[in-house]
């Protein structure tokens, strides 16, 4: 669903329908054990810091190549 930002009128907000958030709950528990899966396989020192580098990955990659 589409709606006008009131803070922005050139922008829409978008927000999940009812029949959204019940796919989004059936596939996230499905996804979920899907990365309990693989992530299951690191050692726990590897599990604990494999989010923090994909977040500092994620941070580069927003910044540019040049910051």
């Amino acid at each position: 669903m589409r709606r006008p930002d009131p803070q922005d009128r050139r922008a829409r907000l978008l927000s999940l329908t009812p029949e959204g958030r019940r796919l989004r709950e059936a596939v996230g528990e499905e996804i979920q054990r899907g990365e309990e899966g693989w992530l299951g396989q690191l050692a726990d020192l590897d599990r604990e810091s494999f989010p923090r580098s994909l977040r500092t990955l994620a941070d580069a990659i927003r910044r540019g190549p040049d910051r």
